[in-house]
Order: C-alpha cells, then sequence, then structure tokens
C-alpha cells in the first residue's frame, strides 16, 4: 500500500491522508475503551474487531481512494450530528462535539484535495 500511496498522491497529499488516519485511530481507541469501559463486567467481555470491507476500491486511483474517503467522512459527519440528540450525559456530548468537528475538518480537507480551488 506504500508503493502506490508514494506514487498516487503528492507529499501534500500523503500528509494530509496521513494526519486523517491519525485522529481516526485516536478516534477508535477512544470510543473501543470508552464501550469496553461502559460493559458491565468488562474484563471478562471482548468487543469484536472490525475490519472495513473496500470493496472493489481501486487503491491505484486517486479519485476513488478520495471519493471513498470524502464519503466516509460525511458518513462520519452525519452519524455525530444525528446521535447527538441521543447522548444524555453533558461530558460524552461535549466529546462527541468535539470528534464531530474534527470529522467535519476532514471531510473540508477531502474536498480540498478533491477540488483545490
Amino acid at each position: 500500500m506504500q508503493e502506490f500511496f508514494n506514487t498516487v498522491f503528492s507529499t501534500v497529499e500523503r500528509q494530509v491522508l496521513t494526519d486523517l488516519y491519525h485522529h481516526e485511530v485516536i478516534h477508535r481507541d477512544f470510543f473501543k475503551a470508552a464501550l469496553t469501559g461502559a460493559l458491565p463486567n468488562p474484563s471478562s467481555q471482548l468487543l469484536p474487531s472490525l475490519a472495513f470491507n473496500y470493496g472493489s476500491l481501486n487503491f491505484n486511483s486517486r479519485t476513488e481512494v478520495l471519493a471513498t474517503a470524502k464519503a466516509l467522512e460525511d458518513t462520519g459527519v452525519a452519524a455525530y450530528n444525528g446521535a447527538g440528540k441521543l447522548i444524555k450525559t453533558a461530558d460524552y456530548l461535549l466529546l462527541a462535539g468535539k470528534i464531530v468537528s474534527v470529522e467535519a475538518r476532514h471531510a473540508s480537507a477531502i474536498r480540498s484535495l478533491i477540488n483545490p480551488n
């Protein structure tokens, strides 16, 4: 994957996508810890491992990769916005608000890569 990454995207694009990746890892780890902690007996219950199915995504196509990234970021923003009204704890609502603002910036960054002007 690293080989295509260096040939399909510019240095600036690689840096943007790498930064977005690291943010998403932080979000994933945060939610895994939060959900595990909310289980009645966290030490005996494990969350299943999930893996994204990229289907027929052509990683050698800049257009396809960015379109998929745009769709995923937009889905994340919509999910947080939709779930906000269901969050009852002020601390959790604050955290969700912070994360959705990051997701919205991700969506904007992807759009800037798709249409730089």
